[in-house]
């Protein structure tokens, strides 16, 4: 199989001006002052080559977006960085924003020439892992509806979707031992086979089901112009 490799590389150019001490030449026009107006400008001008991103939580929305004084502060913050693109997260760790907060955020943002896109984080969907506390068993039925609950809100929201970081499994619950043996993974009333009943093989079987069943299938019912984007995770620390 042939392989394509693209490689980018981004160069951000830094001018840095020296004022004129001494000596006969003749007197210049004053250099143009720099500042958080003209590192935005220079962030939107450029944001085709490189863009700068940020991702507001579910609980940020709530505490510092549902307010005009917020949204200033946060739309002034992310000028005065070169921040041109805005993730509005809808849900996270159990928790859901509110409709009408995130859209008068986005309507906002938009309004003063940013990007924005929609997030879904999958920490504490439903029932909980027997690994990491914020994973989720998605063999369990009930967890693979609110699953496919969040995304469908999301994608009444949004025409892009991201999902931050923690997209995976990592449960050993009677279920999940139960559907590895028999080499089956069931997404609601569908049934699917498995290659072999390794934890690899099951969990990637299941995972794969749901992004198509319940998360891709579900959000273009809903909004067929949605996009869904993955944030692999970054914990460099930990993977050593």
């Amino acid at each position: 199989m042939a392989h394509l490799f693209l490689r980018t590389t981004f160069v951000l150019a830094l001018g840095i001006q020296l004022p004129v001490l001494s000596g006969t030449r003749a007197a210049e026009p004053p250099l143009k002052e720099t500042g958080p107006a003209s590192l935005w400008e220079l962030a939107k001008s450029k944001q085709d080559v490189h863009r700068f991103s940020t991702l507001m939580t579910a609980k940020n929305v709530r505490d510092h977006l549902a307010t005009e004084d917020g949204l200033a502060a946060a739309i002034a913050w992310c000028r005065q960085t070169g921040v041109t693109k805005v993730y509005l997260e809808t849900f996270r760790s159990n928790y859901t924003a509110e409709r009408e907060t995130l859209q008068r955020a986005k309507d906002r943002f938009r309004s003063e020439g940013f990007e924005v896109s929609g997030c879904v984080t999958t920490t504490i969907v439903g029932k909980r892992s027997t690994g990491w506390n914020l994973i989720s068993c998605y063999t369990d039925p009930a967890t693979q509806g609110k699953l496919q609950q969040i995304f469908e809100y999301t994608a009444g929201l949004f025409d892009e979707i991201m999902i931050d970081d923690f997209w995976f499994t990592d449960c050993k619950c009677q279920a999940c031992e139960t559907a590895r043996q028999s080499k089956r993974v069931t997404i609601g009333d569908k049934s699917y086979p498995v290659s072999s009943d390794t934890w690899e093989d099951y969990r990637c079987e299941l995972m794969v089901r749901l992004s198509q069943d319940r998360i891709l299938a579900a959000v273009r019912r809903v909004n067929p112009r949605v996009q869904v984007i993955i944030k692999y995770p970054q914990w460099y620390d930990n993977f050593h």
